[in-house]
C-alpha cells in the first residue's frame, strides 16, 4: 500500500488529531477579512499540503517531534495568539490567526520522516522559514490581497524565529509580528519544560539533566 497511515509505526500526537483539525479550522472560520480566509482556506482545502501538514512533526528534537507535532503545535500558537489578540486589542486579530496558522507551514517540506526525523535536501539549504515564504507566494499568486496586508504576512513568517541567530531572515518589526514569535517561542518552550519533567531519569527527584536547548537544569520539585 503506497498511502501508508505513518502513526502506525512512529510516536504521535497524544491528541486526536480529527480534534486538533476541527479546532484549528474553527479558528480560521472566524477571520473576518475575506481575503485573508479565503488564503488559509486555499490551504485547507490543497489536499496534497494537508496530507503532509497532518502527519508532520514540528522538529526534529527539541519539541512535538512526532507524527501530528505540527497540527498539534499550530493549534497551540493559534490558541496563544488568540488570547494576545484578547489582550492587545490594538493588534490586528485576522493577521493574528492567519499569521499563527501560516507561520510554520515550511516544516511540511523541511522534514523527511518515514523511517526517521531528518532533513530533506531543501530543508537543509533553504530552512522552513523560506520553504514556508514560498508555499505562501505560490498561493498568493491566485489570490488577491491588499499589498499592505501581504507585506505583513510575508514578515510574519519570515521574522517568526525573533532573531537571526535562531534562524529568522529579519526580526519583529510590528506588534503582530512580535506576538506571533511570542506564541510561537512559548509553545515550543513549554514543550520542553514539560518535556523534562516527563523524561526524567528519576535519578534526581529534583533537577533534570543539563537542557541544552534552553542553557539549564529544570527544577523538578
Amino acid at each position: 500500500r503506497k498511502d501508508w497511515e505513518l502513526s502506525r509505526f512512529w510516536k504521535r500526537t497524544p491528541y486526536d488529531r480529527r480534534e486538533l483539525y476541527r479546532s484549528l479550522k474553527k479558528y480560521l472560520e472566524g477571520i473576518s477579512d475575506k481575503a485573508l480566509r479565503e488564503l488559509c482556506f486555499a490551504f485547507l482545502k490543497d489536499r496534497a499540503f494537508m496530507k503532509l501538514f497532518l502527519e508532520a512533526p514540528a522538529s526534529r528534537f527539541i519539541h512535538h517531534a512526532y507524527i501530528g507535532g505540527l497540527l498539534e503545535h499550530t493549534l497551540h500558537v493559534l490558541q496563544v495568539a488568540d488570547s494576545f489578540g484578547r489582550i492587545f486589542q490594538q493588534a490586528d486579530h485576522d493577521l493574528l490567526i492567519s499569521g499563527a496558522f501560516l507561520h510554520d507551514i515550511g516544516k511540511v517540506d523541511e522534514y523527511k520522516y518515514l523511517f526517521s526525523i531528518d532533513h530533506t535536501s531543501p530543508g537543509k539549504l533553504k530552512g522552513h522559514t523560506l520553504l514556508g515564504y514560498d508555499r505562501l507566494q505560490e498561493k498568493l499568486r491566485s489570490l488577491q490581497l491588499d499589498p499592505r496586508v501581504r507585506l505583513k504576512l510575508e514578515h510574519i513568517l519570515l521574522a517568526h524565529q525573533g532573531k537571526k541567530q535562531w534562524g529568522a531572515v529579519e526580526e519583529p518589526r510590528f506588534l503582530e509580528a512580535f506576538l506571533i514569535h511570542a506564541a510561537d517561542s512559548t509553545d515550543s518552550s513549554q514543550f520542553i519544560f514539560s518535556n523534562a519533567r516527563r523524561s526524567s531519569s528519576g535519578d534526581d527527584p529534583v533537577w533534570s539533566e543539563f537542557v541544552s536547548y534552553l542553557g539549564r537544569e529544570i527544577y523538578l520539585g
